[in-house]
This record gives C-alpha cells, structure tokens and sequence, in this order.
C-alpha cells in the first residue's frame, strides 16, 4: 500500500466508527479486541488495563451527518434454543461480527422472505461492520425456511442467520 492509500484509509475512519467498534463489541461479549487500519491502532479491553488509542496519523473527525437509522439491538442468543439443520437444509451463518440488515437501505424491501426460493449467490441479507456492508449469501440453492434474526440486530461470528431448504 503506497502512502496515499495508507492516508485516505486513516481518514475513512471517524469518531462514529470507534464508537461502533466499542458497541459491537461490549454487546457480542468479547474481552478485548485489536485493530490497526494503515497507521491507526485501536486496542480495547473489559479490564481497563492496556486500553489505549494508538495514531501517529491526525485524530479522525467525528462525523457531522446525523445517523439515517435507529441504533443496533442486541439478541439475547444465550437465552434462545439452538438452530438446527436436517439433512436437507443448510444454516447460513455470520461470517463476522457486525449489524444485520435485511434490506439493501432503509424502507426498501428485504432481499427475501421466507418461502424464497434462492441461488447459491443470491443476497440474502446485509451484515454491516464500521459502514463497510458485507453480503450474505445462501452458497447453495434452495427454498429460505426460517430467518433467525431481526433487522438491526448486532450479529457475532458463526451466528445462524437464516435456513434454506436444500433443493
């Protein structure tokens, strides 16, 4: 990555994405995390010991456009029963931490409903990390049979996220 690149990625990240960073975080259970973009380093920990903001970049600007949709909310999945496949279904999981859209913006329709029949890269859902947006797609083709989790609901890793019946 040439310095130009390194620059504009430290830059991209602003006051809101820490914030968001912290949030996921304190509600996916995790003690400590550490993330580094370009020259910004960002440490976090439950403790309170080694908790620290690292830069040698100038301090990014927090973001002056009021968010457009209303805060994540947090599942109670210790409390909900496990999700469980047959031998014709497939469970498409979280592949990360993050908020999980159904819709590609708000007040758009979902991507899909269940009784959907899908293809194995049909966008099934949105999980957003730090406004970077990830598709979620099924890798098999099928009819969706169950969506597991509410529409801005903060997601973890390899949480189940919607069923498809295997066609």
């Amino acid at each position: 990555m040439n310095e130009q690149e390194d620059h504009s990625l430290n830059n991209s990240i602003e006051l809101s994405d820490i914030t968001a960073i912290i949030d996921l975080l304190k509600a996916s259970g995790w003690r400590e995390a550490r993330l580094r973009f370009g020259d910004f380093e960002l440490q976090l920990s439950d403790s309170g010991v080694g908790l620290g903001v690292a830069q040698s970049a100038p301090a990014p600007v927090a973001s002056t456009t009021p968010a457009a949709v209303s805060p994540p909310t947090v599942s109670e999945s210790s409390t909900a029963a496990p999700i469980t496949a047959s031998a014709h279904e497939h469970i498409v999981r979280a592949k990360s931490l993050g908020v999980f859209w159904r819709a590609p913006q708000p007040g758009a329709p979902s991507f899909v409903e269940v009784g959907d029949e899908v293809e194995p890269d049909s966008p099934l859902a949105i999980v957003e990390v730090m406004k970077m947006m990830t598709r979620v797609e099924p890798g098999v083709r099928g009819t969706v049979t169950g969506i597991h989790v509410e529409n801005g609901q903060v997601v973890e890793f390899d949480q189940p996220l919607l069923t498809i019946a295997m066609l």
